[in-house]
């Protein structure tokens, strides 16, 4: 592999779209620097690619001029420095709403780093030890693991660049089923104790603190560890030949002055969960967790998170509620045409909840139903009155889906579901969950309405779940192996650059029978 030195840039272009860089530079580690501030670290892309897109916090914030230098691993001379214009207009600073200083995390996103705030440092701290404490005291056995377990190896102290702190907790129970089980007694426990959760699945959970303003300050990531068919496994993303010996008795390590318990065997987990490398700093690694580890953990423990950051970041991004009037999607009319005197609204995927107050305003009795944190913190600002019913709930939860039913058949009276520009943008299995929850929910004269994008429009972005589709020929079938019927309502075709669309409604399918 080439060395990088004067007069051979590695770079040819640095601009608003990513970097190009020269030829024979490939697999690469770099730093990228905005205002002379490591912001980033990556990895040039292997021969024959060239190019590298921002990252999406980068995409996503970065507006105005900055002062951008590119600097090889292990140097601190700059092999490329230049100004940078973005679309848009700013300071040349990346930094969040409080103007304080953000690095992009291994996912790609915009986030506040230990190395730029002490006092931030100190209060994940006192969480970390906060949790460890609940946890023991419930019976259960953690130990620091993940980019946590690896900085208290390193140098006694969190990663520099690192933004939570992880937890695993080691079970005894073998089989998936239990290990689910286990997380979710865990769930409720630390809810019965007053923390704030976020179920991402049925094997991880993650403790949320939040600042006086109500907004995510900092999280403690939470794992079980398990041992099944002979191999070590702890979601997200290891799986491999590790030891029960190797696991316990649990040792002491030293993290930020204070004792925290990790597996017997430190170097060997490290080593299954970062490589043999794992001893070199590397703020550019990524996890590439193998297929085969990825398909055995969804299919065992679900995934709940799917799109969750594009709907926390469109609803953190959008003006306030009330701030410009309320574009009202069509299905209005149908569900003010066609609802019965009296009944019930409840609003899945609500959103910032324009929908739901438009029907309370009209004297429904409505419940708004989302998952985004920042959607439901709009949703109840613009409503002080409390006119709308709030439940956070996630439409990809079995239980949350079950719970939501059993709350609703609780009530007297015709519902109506509505399901606002909803269906489209959720993977087949939300959709099995929604579909589940419309098989209890809907009673005798009661149904669900929903309008959907039927084609892929021009726009189309994988990464945008706005722009998906939903044809239907596909809702019809998932629908019906549901126990669900579909009558199509109306459908227009995509003309003159707009999109093609359906309304429909669902029923149970035993009530056309009755």
């Amino acid at each position: 592999m080439p060395a990088l030195r004067k007069g051979r840039p590695a770079v040819a272009e640095i601009s608003a779209r990513g970097i190009l860089f020269a030829r024979g530079w490939s697999d690469r580690r770099f730093d990228v620097r905005f205002g002379g501030r490591r912001v980033w670290s990556m990895r040039s892309p292997e021969a024959p690619a060239r190019g590298i897109g921002w990252p999406e916090g980068i995409r996503r914030h970065a507006h105005g001029r900055f002062e951008i230098d590119l600097v090889a691993a292990g140097d601190e001379t700059p092999t490329w420095s230049g100004i940078v214009d973005f679309p848009g207009e700013g300071d040349g600073r990346l930094a969040d709403a409080e103007g304080r200083p953000v690095v992009v995390n291994k996912w790609g996103r915009l986030v506040r780093s230990l190395v730029d705030d002490p006092e931030f440092q100190a209060r994940l701290m006192t969480s970390l030890e906060a949790v460890i404490a609940v946890m023991r005291d419930l019976g259960q056995r953690p130990f620091i693991t993940g980019g946590t377990l690896l900085g208290a190896v390193r140098s006694g102290a969190f990663l520099p660049h690192d933004d939570d702190a992880d937890v695993g907790f080691l079970l005894e129970q073998s089989h998936p089923a239990d290990v689910a089980l286990e997380t979710l007694k865990l769930q409720r426990e630390l809810r019965e104790r007053g923390f704030e959760l976020r179920v991402h699945s049925r094997s991880h959970l993650q403790v949320l603190f939040a600042d006086e303003a109500g907004d995510v300050d900092h999280y403690v990531d939470l794992f079980p560890g398990f041992t099944h068919e002979g191999l070590y496994c702890q979601p997200i993303a290891v799986r491999g030949p590790f030891e029960q010996d190797r696991l316990e008795p649990f040792v002491e390590l030293e993290l930020e002055g204070e004792r925290m318990p990790s597996v017997a065997d430190t170097a060997g987990w490290l080593e299954l969960c970062y490589g043999p490398g794992w001893r070199t700093p590397d703020p550019s690694f990524r996890f590439e967790t193998p297929p085969e580890t990825r398909r055995r953990f969804e299919n065992w423990f679900g995934v709940f998170n799917t799109n969750r950051e594009f709907w926390d970041d469109a609803y953190a991004d959008a003006p306030p509620p009330g701030a410009r009037p309320a574009a009202l999607p069509p299905l209005a009319a149908e569900v003010e045409r066609l609802a019965p005197a009296g009944a019930r609204i409840v609003d899945l995927g609500a959103g910032d909840g324009a929908l739901a107050r438009h029907f309370a305003a009209r004297g429904a009795e409505v419940t708004a139903v989302e998952f985004s944190r920042t959607a439901i913190r709009a949703m109840r600002a613009a409503d002080p009155d409390g006119r709308v019913e709030t439940v956070e709930a996630n439409l990809a939860d079995g239980r949350d889906m079950l719970e939501l039913a059993a709350r609703l058949v609780r009530r007297p009276g015709p519902v109506v579901f509505v399901l606002s520009r909803l269906l489209a943008g959720l993977v087949p299995e939300t959709r099995a969950e929604v579909f589940r929850l419309l098989r209890h929910g809907l009673e005798p004269g009661s149904f669900a309405l929903a309008d959907f994008g039927t084609e892929l429009p021009p726009s189309y972005r994988h990464e945008n779940p706005t722009s998906w589709h939903l044809p239907v020929d596909t809702l019809e079938d998932e629908a019906r192996r549901a126990g669900l019927e579909v009558h199509v309502i109306s459908q227009t075709a995509g003309r003159g650059g707009g999109r093609a669309t359906a309304t429909a409604m669902l029923r149970r399918a035993e009530q056309e029978a009755s």
